[in-house]
């Protein structure tokens, strides 16, 4: 799930994600938790692995060619801006409207009991957009 996933949300509060996994996530993929960096991830390691780039309330980690990016620095993203998500929400609003939109205009097959998702694709242009928006200045791991 890990190398197929661009948006990776931790919420178990008991290290959803360890060291290693860390090398399997997707090139690019953004990574948020709505608990303490702590609790929900393990970093120590990855930092020293990867090369860390700052800016604002978003980390890129680099090593080798691959690229992701930690929200809040895989802090709480609820604690950015006085308790709201700041432009993070932008991008989680972005996907769900994009998803409404395609579920009235276009023809969908049974879909009683299943999930629905966007492409990877669609995924990629939303975030594309999202970060030429709010963090054009960065031109470490453009999507």
């Amino acid at each position: 799930a890990l190398e197929n996933a661009g948006l990776i949300f931790g919420a178990t509060g008991n290290k959803s994600l360890r060291d290693e996994d860390f090398d399997l996530v997707r090139q690019y993929a953004f990574i948020a938790s709505v608990t303490s960096a702590d609790d929900e991830f393990e970093l120590d390691g990855v930092f020293e692995r990867y090369g860390k780039i700052v800016d604002g309330r978003l980390t890129t980690l680099e090593s080798k060619g691959r690229i992701f990016h930690l929200i809040n620095d895989g802090n709480a993203v609820n604690f950015i801006h006085n308790n709201a998500l700041g432009v993070y929400i932008y991008l989680v609003a972005s996907e769900i409207l994009f998803a409404l939109k395609k579920l009235i205009t276009e023809p969908q097959p049974e879909t009683r009991g299943a999930v629905i998702t966007l492409s990877r694709e669609e995924r990629q242009v939303i975030a594309s957009k999202w970060k030429d928006r709010f963090f054009s200045h960065t031109m470490l791991g453009r999507a």
